[in-house]
């Protein structure tokens, strides 16, 4: 049987560039809470071990209506501190033997073939292996990432010895770990060429927001699936040739 893996949506609402940008409509008139709910929920019932998503945000009042959007999507949500770190933390002390998908909800290009393999990848994996990750040698654009953390290892964390750094963008945790506890996956596991990493596809500031409302609406763009390595290509090529 697969290892179950949580995919957690990590969220807040007072982004310093853009606030509230997880849920103001910009992709076809639904916003990117929604977006990646579905994409998450197809993703449960087509990969192997992939389990319900997480909606993981703070208990501050600017966050409530996340609380609200995921209560009416009927999916849980994790309230609890600022620092991501200790909200991915309180997960994984609720689900020790599973690992935590680490998602941003400012990136609604999710690639299915990514978290697939992935996941194969549990079969008979080495117990030393604690971390599955796109991210040690970025070959995938900016936006489309991969972080899977064993839940024994962010239990493992002290949070009270840990870096601002690592409190707040979880993936310094990986760089504290022997190599051979990170399993690096590159666009070449895949079969695919390797992308500029600097290519963005995050929704940061009113300039991305403007880039996804219209590929949203792009008729193309349209006719690709969603998760697909065609749909990525898609918005990657659009965003690299500076298309807005």
């Amino acid at each position: 049987m697969s290892a179950s893996i949580i995919p957690v949506i990590f969220a807040r609402l007072d982004s310093r560039r853009l606030p509230g940008k997880v849920l103001e409509p910009l992709l076809g008139g639904q916003c990117v809470i929604d977006e990646l709910l579905v994409q998450l929920r197809r993703m449960a019932e087509q990969v192997p071990g992939v389990i319900e998503p997480i909606i993981a945000t703070t208990s501050r009042a600017v966050d409530e209506p996340l609380v609200q959007k995921a209560r009416l999507a009927g999916v849980a949500a994790v309230t609890d501190h600022f620092a991501p770190l200790k909200r991915l933390s309180a997960i994984a002390a609720a689900h020790p033997q599973c690992w935590l998908w680490r998602v941003n909800a400012d990136s609604p290009l999710l690639l299915q073939p990514l978290i697939e393999f992935a996941a194969a990848q549990l079969q008979g994996m080495d117990d030393q292996v604690h971390v599955i990750t796109n991210l040690v040698d970025r070959s995938f654009p900016y936006g489309v990432s991969l972080e899977m953390f064993r839940a024994a290892v962010i239990n493992a964390v002290n949070l009270d010895q840990a870096t601002p750094e690592q409190l707040e963008h979880i993936t310094p945790v990986t760089q504290q770990l022997p190599s051979r506890a990170v399993f690096g996956v590159t666009a070449g596991d895949l079969d695919l060429a390797r992308f500029d990493p600097g290519v963005r596809l995050t929704i940061d500031d009113a300039t991305d927001a403007g880039f996804f409302r219209a590929l949203w609406t792009d008729p193309d763009f349209q006719r690709t699936r969603p998760g697909s390595v065609e749909r990525v290509n898609y918005a990657y090529n659009r965003r690299r040739s500076g298309e807005t």
